[in-house]
């Protein structure tokens, strides 16, 4: 190719140039001034360094998106040559003498001198660049607001302006100091898991040495609720007893439904109740017993085994190996027998998990609750960290109140309370006792009721039904 052909790439390799630049610095001014004229404007809060960090972050858009725009409006040979020919409308002349510049024939070396003869005749004048109107809007919308970001920088701040207000300072007390250590020392003697209590601990300990360094109130705050938000989070990954709720409440069995329930509450004494249950709903005349198993194995194995729990997780594996083995006693010689050894072999192994996760969830609430009492962060005690002579509250040094084992707490933890639950009623073993302290009990006594023909068949929907309501999976219905 000579210099005929040579010039028209030459002036569009400019025009290449300049709409990489011209597009790159205009998109890179966008993203200086408009974060910067939102900041002004709202008077937003932001660090010594957000000039700074904009104009790193404007100047490293500019390089990457030139050099991408570059390699995209690169003129390579064949591109030049169909620019050439639509704009100065040559019947594809040049491209033909570009895709056959290597070819040597008469016919083609004709073609060739012919095309460049009239290339070489043709002003570079009537050959212009183009601008699409994309880019002046661009360009013009960035320079405006360049220019007003220089006007709103310029502007000072005049005397009579309103005062700037100090933000609180902080001063970690000796108050402070044993309130955290204290509670230090009853998350290292709790009975929870080892890999949540260290951490927590761990973040404790980072939290006290942290606070000596912290000159203002917000810090702290900061500081702290990165510690709730971290233990909390750390207990959610640790008990799996929501988990397991989400999926057992699903089953079609009242009993597994129950049990979803308690394990979610993680009470310990009721939960015990469900699991004699099993028996009490299972055991009873030979030949129905068989196609009970097989009933309850579609409700409980096999929702756990088609859900998404874990099934290595503890309580998971201790739950599947209880339906199983319960599944098997189908085959024994005297299912009876081998239904309660199943259930008295796998309920103390249950019940450890949920102790546990009950110790760890009573625990990390106390954690959760004493530092918002420590710090102020409730709203009754919002000035507690402001005032000197505020009578501080005491914190428990040894450990958090005891939860009775057993208690219904009002409900299941999904926010909603139990139906009749806090109802005091007389029970003829206990006396006068709430009625979620004994429902589990008669569950269990109106299943084996039905079980021995005690109360006939036809009833079992109504029963059913009723005791989905109370346990919240079905809403009561309104009477008309």
């Amino acid at each position: 190719m000579n210099e005929s052909f040579n010039k028209f790439k030459k002036k569009i390799l400019l025009e290449a140039i300049i709409k990489s630049v011209g597009i790159a610095v205009a998109v890179g001014l966008l993203c200086f001034t408009v974060p910067y004229l939102i900041v002004e404007i709202k008077k937003i809060n932001v660090n010594e360094f957000f000039v700074l960090q904009l104009i790193f972050i404007s100047y490293g858009v500019m390089i990457i998106l030139f050099g991408l725009l570059f390699l995209i409006l690169f003129p390579r040979k064949l591109k030049v040559a169909k620019r050439i020919d639509k704009q100065l409308d040559l019947k594809q002349k040049v491209q033909t003498m570009v895709e056959y510049e290597n070819v040597d024939n008469p016919m083609t070396n004709y073609q060739r001198e012919d095309t460049l003869k009239i290339l070489s005749n043709i002003s570079l004048k009537k050959f212009a660049m183009k601008f699409s109107v994309f880019f002046f809007v661009l360009v013009s919308i960035a320079l405006a607001l360049g220019v007003t970001t220089i006007v709103v920088a310029s502007i000072e701040d005049t005397p009579d302006g309103p005062p700037i207000i100090e933000q609180p300072s902080y001063d970690l007390d000796n108050w402070t100091v044993r309130a955290l250590l204290d509670l230090i020392e009853v998350v290292e003697n709790s009975n929870i898991n080892k890999d949540l209590k260290d951490p927590v601990v761990q973040n404790l300990k980072s939290l006290l040495i942290s606070l000596e360094v912290v000159e203002l109130e917000s810090e702290m705050k900061i500081l702290v609720n990165e510690v709730i938000n971290d233990t909390s989070l750390r207990l959610d990954l640790t008990n799996s007893n929501n988990e397991v709720y989400h999926e057992l409440k699903e089953s079609g069995s009242p009993l597994v439904k129950e049990l979803a329930v308690q394990i979610n509450t993680l009470n310990v004494s009721n939960i015990t109740n469900c699991i004699e249950n099993f028996y009490v709903y299972l055991a009873g005349d030979p030949a129905t017993v068989k196609e009970a198993i097989v009933e309850l194995d579609n409700d409980f194995r096999a929702i756990i085994s088609r859900s998404n729990l874990n099934q290595n997780e503890a309580l998971t594996a201790a739950l599947l190996k209880f339906a199983t083995e319960i599944k098997n006693c189908e085959d024994a010689s005297n299912v009876n027998e081998s239904l309660s050894l199943v259930i008295n072999n796998n309920k103390d192994s249950i019940l450890d998990i949920i102790k546990i996760q009950a110790e760890n969830k009573r625990i990390i609430e106390y954690v959760v609750s004493q530092l918002k009492v420590i710090f102020g962060l409730n709203e009754a005690n919002s000035d507690i960290n402001n005032d000197p002579d505020t009578n501080k509250p005491i914190i428990n040094p040894v450990e958090p109140p005891k939860i009775p084992e057993g208690d219904n707490q009002g409900g299941y933890g999904t926010g909603e309370e139990l139906f009749g639950s806090d109802d005091i009623m007389f029970d003829i073993e206990k006396g006068s006792v709430k009625y979620g302290e004994v429902i589990s009990k008669y569950y269990g006594d109106l299943v084996g009721m039905f079980n021995d023909g005690t109360l006939p068949e036809d009833y079992k929907e109504f029963f059913d039904k009723y005791f989905d309501i109370l346990f919240g999976f079905i809403e009561e219905e309104d009477s008309e």
